[in-house]
């Protein structure tokens, strides 16, 4: 019940006895009423709502978020509110003027009674207020009880206002004369409903039919037009209810039967349509409407009503719904309330639903995505206001949420129409989705075309110039407006002859595209190369409309490719040919020798005493001595012949075109003599003499250049023992008593039978992440009485025979067998195995590597990769590179091992598809004391990210090789820094434990101009133990003393000041570098007897400055 909270006045007697039932909504104009209440509720800012006697709510303005949001949308409390209005509506009808009550969700409503002729028809509700200030933790526990939002909950208690008892006093006094003023209404409409209906029954139009059903007797009355629009004589019809239903179409009749049943229960007014059939057998549409009339006990006496044709409009309905239905458009129609009442074929081919699944629903909650329906909300009641909207009368382009839940861009053109019951809306969305992908490519090919890096050229099938972007500007130097309508012969520099463009355009025309390199020629005369990429567009029929050319250039590539050329072909220090060039100049001579039918001598030459004057005087006594010599030894030689520095104090002369074997001996002897000569150097003297060893080719075994190589190295190594300052020649036969000294052939075959043959494992990790990316598979022989054997002892035994690859693919088949153990024991990690040039060349290699996959079927092959040693000489490189294009088909890939020692660095790297470049350890070990090594390392970096090669660095035996190589770029690494070679066992568990050093840690490459920092870490440290040399009387010479005149310090005075100046650690920097060389110069004048001391101090101020740098770095 509710809880009275003030007192109720009394009024006028209401009759109880009186049962009639009144429909308040037929006596009034609830679309008045429901003006004036929405005036009311702007004006005062109160709720309002009239409700008939049943609870039926007809008029409801203003209601409070607190209540439309959360009361009566929860189930109990939304029957908390029907409770009261049922509690409230009962006291109103013992004749109360109003009654004031507090609802059971703790809310305050004010009612008034209705009356019609002393009849209580409905009730005037006004209220959802506070007549003192809420608690807020009642509502807190109400909230928590029912599961609201709390926060919104409480919002919407303090939206909500607090009155006084006399403004509700005075809202009443108002109220109540409102009321009767609304039952003075409904009385005179009731009198007036009585006038029409006799108005209508007596008007005659000639459209309308006139009739009256006398019911208790079952008598129809109809006037001539009735008949006409039945089809029927006046004399043939019998006038009963049951002779007009078999006038009506068979499958209305049920229908029209029910439909008055319900208007003789008083349920509905009879308002319906239905077919009748002519004789002639024509079918009408017919309307009719009707009142029922009754006696004071509310029976049913007549039934009174009108009929008229609409067999034009159902036709003109019939022709509209087919257009609609045959729309490609979705056509979509809703209620004043947004609830769909037509969708077409068209809409459910679109939004994915039937009619059957949206009629009577809401459009909005079906189709507007979720991010857009607050916006909806907001708007929607003006557009039931008004018909007006944002989107009434235009069209635009929105999203639409598919049944499906998918999002589509579509385009909806809205329109408004105003029927009885208010505003409905008509829609017609056209699907766009193709339209906004085709628009936002069409956006995103003109954003690549104006931003590409690339320069970008459209011409005609002519080659007339139609567009170039940025990019073509910024290359060639041409504005777009000169070169527009230009033919584009105008870049051509001249440097590829006729039959390069006539192969070109046979490419082009036969392919459609074409890539390679070219030379073209800016506007200002400059010619430059350029990665070129031509591609012909065709219509339809196959006929060109227009070229499109993206070009790169590649100045600044190529300069790098020439610089590292040169410094993959010549020692850094004598500009002589090094190994790689070696290498290539010797196949060059065995070819030259096998065409000509002449021997050519391969002479290896070692230097006698060297390591005496490099420990007495220095490394740059040292390199000033090896220049000299290689000078005079390259002038001892012929020009065919070449020279080359193997490294260290090792020559290598490759002399072609002898007769004979001895005809080189008075070269040979030129060759000792040019070695033995004196040479000053400052204020000394320096001798050394050299031990020669000759090989002979051909001979009468078949020998390639590595062979040679050795052999002449073994021939040296006889000379030295000989006495040193002599040449020999290899003795085959002696070479053959040396080799019976290791392992036969038959003991490494029986080794492999017997299993004696085992992989230890170095893992691969990435130092700056702490991932373990593999690890790399190593044989080793476990002899049964010498114990584990390298593989230097028994490998070279086997080179160049069937042996190799028979040992070659169990290390293939033992490595896939580990990877399926470690994966069994839930270790994935991909091993690398190495290969030897032999094993890769064999004809059948790639056959054999499927084969062994098919036999581990539970491995990827992704996880096996495959190492071929840099030095290896690979003759035909054509068909190495596609036996690798093949493996990696298969899933396996290459790395190229031990980079930078061998033959021909740059042409493997350029022909041979590998993905990865293992640095040798070589370089990698001595980088932190080595500038030479250094510079090496950071050009093969270099060389890496040109040719956009992944790198390990091998070799990594401390924290500080791990710092360098990750500031310059490199994050992955193997070397006993790291791990040593274990067995399989040994290997989960250590990469369960293993984690990088913390210097490593995120540790970031240094930027480009940062190099001269790292790179001036080394060169101290060099300096450092040059200085130290100087003092203890290793050498003769001190090192630079002057700060200014060392490289680092005529980088600290330029780039350095250019780049840092102003930084404070930069002028720390700068101090420490010439407090340094000042305290040097100082100990070398005076020779102080603490020279110990001295030496600790400049370590001292060297690992400051070294700091300073790292801070400097970040």
């Amino acid at each position: 019940m509710a809880e009275v909270v003030s007192d109720r006045g009394r009024i006028g007697h209401v009759a109880q006895g009186d049962t009639t039932k009144v429909d308040f909504s037929e006596l009034v104009d609830i679309g008045e009423l429901r003006g004036l209440c929405e005036s009311f509720t702007a004006l005062t800012g109160a709720v309002t709502a009239i409700l008939d006697t049943e609870g039926n709510v007809l008029v409801s303005t203003g209601w409070r978020p607190l209540c439309t949001q959360f009361h009566r949308v929860h189930p109990v409390a939304a029957t908390n509110c029907r409770e009261s209005d049922t509690a409230l509506a009962g006291q109103l009808a013992h004749g109360e003027t109003y009654n004031v009550y507090r609802c059971k969700n703790g809310l305050v409503d004010v009612a008034v009674p209705i009356t019609i002729g002393g009849k209580h028809v409905a009730n005037f509700f006004t209220g959802q207020f506070f007549l003192e200030t809420p608690d807020a933790d009642t509502f807190l526990r109400q909230a928590k009880t029912y599961g609201f939002d709390e926060d919104a909950y409480l919002s919407a208690v303090r939206d909500v206002p607090v009155l006084t008892e006399t403004q509700v006093r005075e809202t009443m006094e108002f109220l109540t004369r409102l009321a009767r003023v609304m039952g003075e209404m409904g009385l005179v409409r009731e009198s007036l409903k009585e006038a029409n209906q006799r108005f209508s029954i007596a008007s005659d139009s000639a459209k309308l039919g006139v009739w009256d059903w006398r019911i208790p007797d079952n008598r129809l009355i109809w006037d001539a037009r009735m008949f006409a629009l039945h089809g029927v004589e006046e004399a043939d019809f019998p006038a009963t209810f049951e002779a007009w239903l078999e006038v009506l179409h068979p499958d209305d009749r049920l229908r029209c039967v029910a439909e008055t049943d319900q208007a003789l229960r008083g349920e509905k007014a009879f308002d319906t349509d239905f077919r009748v059939v002519w004789p002639t057998g024509e079918v009408r549409h017919i309307k009719a409407t009707a009142l029922v009339l009754r006696d004071a006990n509310g029976e049913p006496l007549r039934m009174t009503g009108v009929n008229f044709d609409i067999t034009d409009r159902k036709q003109a309905e019939i022709t509209l719904q087919s257009v609609m239905e045959a729309a490609n458009d979705a056509i979509v129609v809703t209620d004043p309330m947004g609830n769909i009442t037509y969708w077409n074929r068209a809409a459910q081919q679109i939004l994915g639903y039937s009619a059957e699944d949206v009629l009577g629903k809401n459009l909005h909650r079906l189709m507007v995505p979720e991010r857009h329906l607050p916006a909806h909300h907001a708007a929607y009641p003006a557009f039931q206001r008004t018909g007006q909207g944002a989107a009434v009368g235009k069209t635009r382009d929105l999203h639409a949420r598919r049944k499906d839940g998918q999002e589509i861009a579509v385009e909806i053109s809205l329109a408004s129409v105003r029927l009885n019951d208010g505003w409905h809306a008509i829609g017609i969305i056209r699907d766009i989705t193709e339209r906004k992908l085709s628009e936002g490519k069409l956006l995103l090919a003109a954003s690549v075309f104006t931003h590409a890096s690339e320069g970008i050229m459209i011409a005609g099938p002519d080659g007339t110039i139609l567009d170039v972007n940025d990019a073509f500007v910024e290359i060639t130097g041409y504005p777009r407006s000169e070169v527009l309508g230009q033919n584009a012969r105008l870049l051509k520099s001249d440097r590829q002859g006729k039959a390069f463009y006539a192969a070109m355009w046979n490419t082009l025309s036969e392919t459609g595209q074409w890539r390679g390199e070219i030379w073209n020629r800016r506007k200002n005369g400059e010619v430059y190369p350029e990665t070129l990429s031509i591609s012909s567009v065709r219509d339809a029929q196959g006929s060109i409309q227009h070229y499109l050319a993206m070009f790169s250039d590649i100045s600044t590539l190529k300069a790098q490719q020439e610089q590292l050329e040169y410094v993959a072909h010549y020692d850094a220090l004598t500009r002589l040919p090094n190994r790689v060039l070696l290498a290539d100049r010797l196949q060059q001579a065995m070819a030259q020798a096998n065409r000509r039918q002449t021997r050519l001598v391969v002479a290896y030459l070692d230097l006698d005493g060297f390591k005496e004057v490099n420990d007495a005087h220095g490394h740059e006594v040292g390199d000033q001595l090896l220049v000299a010599l290689a000078s005079r030894l390259a002038e001892a030689l012929r020009e065919v012949d070449t020279l080359a520095r193997m490294g260290g104090d090792e020559f290598v002369a490759v002399l072609p075109d002898q007769i004979e074997a001895e005809a080189s001996v008075p070269m040979l002897n030129r060759l000792l003599s040019a070695t033995a000569q004196p040479i000053r150097i400052g204020n000394c003297v320096h001798q050394v003499s050299a031990s020669l060893g000759v090989a002979i080719y051909p001979q009468n075994d078949e020998v390639d250049a590595d062979q040679l190589l050795r052999q002449a190295d073994q021939a040296m190594y006889q000379a030295k023992v000989a006495g040193k300052n002599r040449y020999h020649f290899f003795d085959a036969e002696q070479d053959r008593n040396v080799r019976g000294r290791h392992e036969s052939l038959e003991h490494i075959r029986r080794a492999l039978t017997k299993h004696e043959f085992v992989l230890y494992y170095q893992p691969k990790v990435n130092m700056r992440t702490g991932q373990v990316i593999g690890a790399e598979a190593l044989i080793r022989w476990q002899h049964p009485e010498n114990g584990l054997l390298s593989p230097a002892v028994f490998l070279p035994v086997i080179e160049e025979h069937a042996l190799a690859i028979s040992i070659g693919e169990w290390v293939i088949h033992s490595a896939l067998a580990q990877i399926e153990r470690w994966q069994n024991a839930g270790l994935y990690l991909p091993i690398s195995v190495n290969i030897g040039a032999h094993q890769l060349q064999q004809p059948d290699f790639i056959d054999r590597v499927r084969a062994i996959l098919a036999e581990h079927p539970d491995v990827t092959p992704g996880r096996l990769s495959m190492e071929v040693l840099e030095t290896s000489a690979l003759e035909d490189l054509t068909h190495v590179s596609r036996v690798i294009e093949a493996c990696r088909a298969m899933g396996v890939g290459f790395a190229l091992d031990d980079f930078g020692t061998g033959y021909s660095s740059l042409t493997y790297l350029k022909r041979l598809p590998v993905r990865k470049l293992k640095i040798d350890q070589s370089f990698v070990r001595d980088m932190l004391d080595d500038p030479d090594d250094l510079a090496i390392l950071e050009g093969i970096l270099g060389l890496a990210r040109a040719f956009r090669r992944q790198v390990i660095a091998e070799g990594v035996e401390t924290v500080a090789h791990g710092e360098l190589l990750l500031k310059l770029g490199c994050e992955l690494a193997q070397g006993y820094g790291i791990a040593r070679p274990m067995p399989a066992a040994d290997l989960p568990a250590w990469a369960a434990t293993w984690r990088p050093d913390p210097a490593w840690n995120n540790r970031q490459p240094a930027q480009r101009d940062d190099l001269p920092l790292l790179f001036a870490q080394t060169e101290h440290r060099a300096w450092l133990a040059a200085l130290e040399n100087y003092l203890k009387g290793l050498r003769e010479l001190p090192p630079m003393l002057d700060p200014r005149q060392c490289r680092f310090g005529q980088w600290l005075h330029a780039e350095g000041q250019a780049r840092y100046k102003g930084q404070p650690t930069f002028q720390t920097i700068a101090r420490l570098h010439r407090q340094m060389h000042d305290r040097a110069a100082e100990i070398c004048e005076r020779h102080p007897s603490g020279k110990d001391a001295a030496l600790a101090e400049l370590r001292c101020l060297l690992d400051q400055l070294i700091d300073e740098e790292m801070a400097l770095l970040g």
